[in-house]
């Protein structure tokens, strides 16, 4: 499951058994992620992604096993 209302969000499927999250954080020069921006959270066969509130965009490409299903 991924939550973000502060940018895009583009899943890929891949050949690979494991999840892959790559977070771009647009705005002013030298603004980086905040801790707590971005949570990840992973249990069993589930992840969860989820962008906080906050200031700047963050778009996210996430890389998923073929096999996956996510909403």
């Amino acid at each position: 499951m991924v939550e973000n209302a502060r940018g895009s969000t583009r899943v890929e499927a891949w050949d690979f058994q494991t999840v892959r999250v790559v977070a771009e954080k647009k705005g002013a020069a030298g603004n980086s992620l905040e801790p707590g921006e971005l949570v990840l959270m992973g249990a069993q066969n589930s992840v969860i992604v989820q962008c906080r509130q906050g200031f700047g965009r963050i778009d996210l490409t996430i890389y998923v096993p073929n096999s996956a299903r996510y909403k």
